[in-house]
């Protein structure tokens, strides 16, 4: 039996079909290791009276985070262009984005191979033009 792997590609893949600031509560999600409701539910107060242990791309993330005037939610989209709302069923668009439930992507997460098949493909590409065209040996 083949073991399957999750590639560094693959999160990107998923990622780049939800909305900016879905994309944001996942990757918080998946870092803090909490559950896609509880990164909804999250206020900026009480993010600042838990005890986060930061990683880079958890501070970047933050950092990035826009806060809206009248809601107190960390994570928040316009659900139209005059209304903003929580990131209601975060969790079910992340599963239609991977695939795959929530519990399986966490643990792919957990496990991910930090290649990017795509660019080291074309990185190999590359040096096989170069080493054609004389640049390489």
């Amino acid at each position: 039996m083949a073991i399957s792997r999750f590639f560094v590609d693959e999160l990107i893949d998923g990622l780049s079909l939800m909305s900016e600031a879905r994309r944001q509560g996942c990757l918080f999600a998946l870092e803090a290791d909490l559950e896609p409701q509880e990164v909804t539910d999250l206020t900026w107060q009480e993010f600042l009276v838990k005890n986060f242990k930061m990683t880079p791309l958890m501070s970047e993330t933050i950092a990035t985070q826009v806060r809206h005037i009248r809601l107190p939610y960390i994570f928040w989209e316009y659900a139209t262009p005059k209304i903003a709302t929580p990131l209601i069923k975060l969790q079910e668009s992340i599963e239609g984005a991977f695939k795959c439930s929530w519990g399986q992507l966490q643990m792919n997460y957990r496990g991910m191979v930090m290649i990017d098949r795509r660019a080291d493909a074309r990185h190999f590409n590359d040096l096989i033009e170069e080493i054609q065209a004389g640049k390489l040996g």
